[in-house]
């Protein structure tokens, strides 16, 4: 075992777990998390998730289930 194997571990830790050094611009209506479900307030719990990107939609289970299968 090498000596210096504790030092490669600890920057390899930190390269993969430690936080990043540079984020992207946040949108200015963050704050809004439109694409967050809540109760009927609107400012309670949050109830769920909507994916915000157009092309999206929901999977039944059966769909799922056959893309896993194939």
């Amino acid at each position: 075992m090498s000596s210096g194997s504790g030092g490669d571990a600890a920057a390899l830790y930190t390269m993969t777990v430690g936080a990043p050094t540079a984020l992207g611009a946040v949108p200015d209506t963050m704050s809004e998390k439109s694409h967050w479900l809540r109760d009927e307030t609107g400012k309670g719990e949050v109830k769920g998730f909507v994916n915000p990107w157009e092309s999206s939609h929901d999977f039944t289970f059966p769909e799922i289930f056959k893309a896993m299968v194939q």
